[in-house]
C-alpha cells in the first residue's frame, strides 16, 4: 500500500522529474524508470520504454510541471500543466556536435554553437543567483525576454549541417518548454535530480545484472521507492521497513503531507 501511496503522491505533485535507464530481468531487456521530486521517489521496472509508462504514472493530464530530457516518451503524447526540458542535456548536445564536426573558426556553425551555449549558461547562472537571493523575479523576467530574442535569432541561422538543423528543430519544437524555470524559479532547469536517483541502481545493475524474476522486479521497485522516499523526508528507512514488517497495511508518515514542509520541485 505504501508503494501505491508514493505513486499517488507523485501523480498529484506540483512538479516531477522523469528519467529511465536500461535494466535486465532474467537476461531480457527492460527499463527502470524513476519519477522524483523533493518529497517522493517512485521507481518502476517495465518492458516498455514508451509514453504509456509516463501516462500510467502521472495520469492522462498531469497538473504539474514535468522536467525531463528530450526523449520522445515525455513529449507530445504526455499532457502536463507545463514542461521543462533539461538545459544540461542541451549543453551536452552542443558539445557533442562541436566535437564531431570540428567546425572552422568563426564559421556560421561555430558561432551558432558558441552563442547558444553562452546564452544557456547565462540563463542557468541568473537562476542560481536568484536562488541565492542575488537576483529578483523582475531580473528573471527581463532576462527571459533577452534569451527568447537570442534563440529566435539563432533559429534563423542558415546552415546545411544536419546536426545544426536537428538542434534548431529541437529549439523550435520545445520553445515553450526551455525557459519555464525563468517564469517559475521553483522549477529546476535540469533533470539532474532524476539522474542522481538512478545512479545507485546503475551501480547495482553492474554488480547483479538486474533481477532474475518478476518477484524480484516487484521487490526492487517497492524497496527502492520506500527507501529513497524515506531519505528525502529525513526518515530512517530502517524504521519504515520495521514498521511495515509488523503492519504491512500501515500508512507511513513518509507519504503523508506535512503542513510544515514547503512544496518544492
Amino acid at each position: 500500500p505504501v508503494y501505491e501511496q508514493i505513486k499517488q503522491k507523485v501523480s498529484h505533485s506540483s512538479s516531477i522529474h522523469g528519467d529511465e535507464t536500461g535494466w535486465r530481468v532474467d537476461g531480457e531487456n527492460y527499463w527502470l524508470w524513476n519519477f522524483v521530486n523533493s518529497e517522493a521517489s517512485f521507481y518502476r521496472i517495465e518492458k516498455s520504454r514508451g509514453s504509456d509508462v509516463v501516462k500510467d504514472t502521472l495520469g492522462k493530464d498531469y497538473q504539474g510541471t514535468l522536467i525531463s530530457d528530450f526523449y520522445s516518451a515525455y513529449n507530445d503524447k504526455i499532457k502536463a500543466k507545463s514542461k521543462q526540458k533539461c538545459i544540461a542535456h542541451l549543453l551536452e548536445e552542443i558539445k557533442k556536435i562541436e566535437e564531431k564536426n570540428k567546425f572552422q573558426n568563426r564559421s556560421v556553425e561555430q558561432i551558432f554553437c558558441e552563442n547558444l551555449r553562452v546564452i544557456l549558461k547565462e540563463a542557468l547562472e541568473i537562476w542560481n543567483k536568484f536562488r541565492a537571493g542575488e537576483k529578483t523575479l523582475e531580473d528573471l523576467k527581463q532576462f527571459k525576454e533577452t534569451i527568447a530574442k537570442v534563440l529566435t535569432e539563432l533559429v534563423l541561422y542558415r546552415s546545411e549541417n544536419k546536426d545544426i538543423q536537428r538542434i534548431k528543430k529541437r529549439l523550435v519544437k520545445h520553445n515553450k518548454e526551455l525557459l519555464t524555470f525563468l517564469d517559475h524559479p521553483e522549477i529546476e532547469p535540469t533533470n539532474n535530480r532524476a539522474e542522481r536517483h538512478l545512479r545507485q541502481n546503475v551501480i547495482m545493475r553492474k554488480i547483479t545484472f538486474g533481477n532474475r524474476s518478476q518477484t524480484g522486479v516487484r521487490n526492487h521497485q517497492v524497496i527502492m521507492s520506500i527507501l529513497e522516499t524515506a531519505k528525502l523526508n529525513g526518515i530512517n528507512p530502517i524504521d519504515v521497513f520495521r514498521s511495515l514488517s509488523i503492519n504491512p497495511s500501515h500508512t507511513s508518515a513518509l507519504v503523508e503531507d506535512s503542513p510544515e514542509k514547503t512544496r518544492a520541485p
